[in-house]
């Protein structure tokens, strides 16, 4: 799953980590880890990040510097 957060492209996979990187340098800044494995989705409303992560139905916001949990979904 891919998403900007300001300058930063937001790039996560099936491992919990979320690895921001300015598109510019060849590598990537240190990763944002996450408390759950799998991203789903991520999609950036103004200046944070929604995480859609695992298959438990929570959320989780970041700001680029830390992740922290949003909510909880439960069918």
């Amino acid at each position: 799953s891919l998403a900007y957060l300001g300058g930063n492209l937001l790039i996560g996979g099936i491992n919990n980590l979320i690895y921001p990187w300015d598109r510019f340098s060849t590598n990537f800044n240190l990763p944002l880890i996450l408390p759950e494995y799998n991203v789903q989705k991520m999609v950036t409303v103004n200046t944070n990040t929604y995480i859609f992560v695992g298959n438990r139905g929570r959320i989780y916001i970041t700001n680029g510097s830390n992740v922290q949990l949003y909510k909880k979904y439960s069918p």
